[in-house]
């Protein structure tokens, strides 16, 4: 959101106060709706639901803030569905760098999350 926000400004509005204020302001009103106009892929909820009673453990990477990630997933496929979730906001690595998905595959992830 950082990104956005500073690329959303005016070039000399891009001063660092200015961007923090703009980014809290966001994600403020981010987080109030969140799940407004937010809905999964046609098709995803069945397949989801089939992966889950074929016993496929699932993950979920995003580049949401974790917290927002974790909400949306419960909303819409149910507490417990997914086995791993991981957003921003940690000390996690992100999309796009390969080391996220790496992490989210990894054993030591699935035992311990």
């Amino acid at each position: 959101a950082l990104d956005l926000m500073t690329k959303s400004l005016p070039e000399y509005a891009r001063d660092k106060e200015n961007v923090e204020k703009v980014l809290t302001r966001y994600l403020e009103i981010y987080d109030k709706y969140v799940s407004v106009e937010t809905v999964p892929y046609d098709g995803i909820c069945n397949l989801i639901e089939q992966l889950k009673k074929d016993g496929v453990r699932l993950a979920v990477v995003s580049n949401k803030p974790e917290r927002h990630v974790k909400f949306l997933a419960e909303k819409f496929f149910g507490e417990g569905t997914f086995s791993y979730i991981s957003g921003t906001g940690g000390d996690k690595p992100v999309k796009p760098k390969k080391e996220c998905v790496d992490l989210a595959l990894s054993v030591e992830q699935w035992e311990n999350y």
